[in-house]
């Protein structure tokens, strides 16, 4: 049985994996839609692919550690400051910045419940032993 912190790695995961797939496979296609080049497009999902294996182990794992969570927490939040700094540099066309807004967004409430899940998960910990 899962945890609640593993289910919500798993949404996490699988956010992040149709961001890559999306950013990979459809690059070419929305680049002149969006205003960003295909090759950021691409770079950016090359960049994502290792953190969505990293968060499936994680979220599969027995036991998950929190030095992990705190990882995939903190290249969330460099996702965040990312895309709003492609909103200021890139100047993307307003799809794009709808795009961009629309996958970042769901990020910030996966962080705090991610938080708030391992801190249960701790406490639980804590008053088992």
């Amino acid at each position: 049985m899962r945890s609640p912190l593993q289910r919500v790695l798993y949404v996490d995961f699988l956010g992040a994996l149709s961001t890559v797939v999306v950013m990979l496979c459809a690059a070419g296609a929305l680049a002149p839609h969006v205003g960003i080049a295909a090759s950021v497009l691409r770079s950016a999902a090359l960049l994502v692919a290792p953190f969505v294996v990293f968060v499936l182990l994680t979220a599969r794992s027995s036991t998950v550690r929190a030095g992990r969570v705190y990882g995939i927490v903190a290249f969330n939040v460099s996702w965040l400051f990312a895309s709003g700094l492609l909103l200021v540099l890139a100047r993307p066309t307003v799809l794009g910045t709808w795009i961009i807004v629309g996958q970042a967004l769901p990020v910030l409430p996966l962080v705090f419940v991610e938080l708030k899940e391992l801190r249960t998960m701790q406490a639980s910990a804590r008053s088992a032993s």
